[in-house]
């Protein structure tokens, strides 16, 4: 019986150490620059696909809304990426397409 919950014990504490070393990662890239470079490229590729495929109303409004939240949770961002975010988001294309 102890030898059961010893063990159930172990399992859920080796799972909570691999969860926090997750974290910890996903963190760490959160806050570099390799991370913001890895948002500015999928914010790119969200607005090239808007681009090639024209949404519904809205749908290039609210992608692009997403956008915006992911760069304004950065910390610190770089000139660079403020700047090409401030690229990608500023493309009004999206809905002027759509509505057209």
């Amino acid at each position: 019986m102890w030898l059961e919950v010893c063990g159930v014990v172990r399992a859920k504490l080796l799972l909570l150490r691999w969860v926090i070393r997750v974290r910890e990662r996903i963190e760490a890239l959160w806050a570099s620059h390799r991370g913001g470079m890895w948002l500015c490229f999928i914010g790119y590729i969200a607005a090239a696909a808007l681009l090639w495929w024209i949404p519904s109303p809205g749908i290039g409004v609210a992608v692009m809304g997403i956008a915006a939240a992911l760069m304004t949770a950065r910390k610190e961002p770089s000139a660079w990426e403020k700047a090409a975010w401030t690229d990608t988001v500023a493309w009004p294309h999206h809905d002027s397409k759509a509505i057209s």
